[in-house]
């Protein structure tokens, strides 16, 4: 009912779940410690509103490269809405039942959280967009490995022009945390109509 509502007051159907991407010790040893700390950090804020808000959680493993390092694992574990799938591919959409269970929640809109932005995570949104979904990320939530050699930069390595032209790319993880709550305060309005 509210679906068709939205729909006719042109306001899209939003229900977000989390995709956690090839967060696991193999990945994040190629990370400098900094970028660690960081990532974890963003991770663990969106986690904090997954379980504030019932958001599904896909957790997205790389096969044969181990588990979800402990820290986030640990986080997972206590969601009430959570899955964890194991991929062979740099997609997470390639061989797994991904699209069935996003579809089974009627989620719109998928957040990007992971490692190895320039692959793993955007092949995944690429065929994440491509099925359909609206992508969200933020730039403290991926993230790519640099080169941590003496005599080369210390910078992060920027993300790619695609994460600009093809998701809604927030600053940091406490706006588009933000955001989201400002979604289902939004949502909260439309229902009540």
């Amino acid at each position: 009912m509210f679906k068709r509502l939205r729909r006719k007051l042109g306001l899209s159907p939003l229900r977000y779940a989390v995709l956690l991407i090839d967060m696991q010790d193999y990945f994040l040893q190629h990370h400098h410690r900094d970028d660690q700390k960081m990532l974890l950090s963003a991770h663990e804020r969106v986690l904090d509103l997954c379980h504030d808000k019932s958001l599904p959680v896909a957790v997205l493993e790389y096969a044969n490269h181990g588990s979800t390092t402990d820290y986030l694992r640990e986080k997972v574990e206590c969601l009430p809405q959570r899955e964890t799938f194991t991929k062979s591919s740099d997609s997470a959409f390639v061989g797994t039942t991904l699209h069935h269970y996003l579809c089974s929640l009627d989620i719109s809109d998928v957040v990007l959280l992971g490692i190895n932005a320039e692959v793993c995570v955007k092949c995944t949104a690429i065929d994440a967009k491509r099925e359909g979904y609206s992508l969200l990320t933020a730039r403290d939530c991926i993230a790519q490995p640099r080169a941590y050699l003496p005599g080369e930069s210390t910078d992060r390595i920027p993300l790619s022009k695609w994460y600009e032209k093809n998701t809604q790319l927030y600053e940091n993880s406490s706006v588009l945390i933000e955001m989201i709550k400002c979604s289902f305060h939004r949502d909260g309005l439309v229902e009540r109509l």
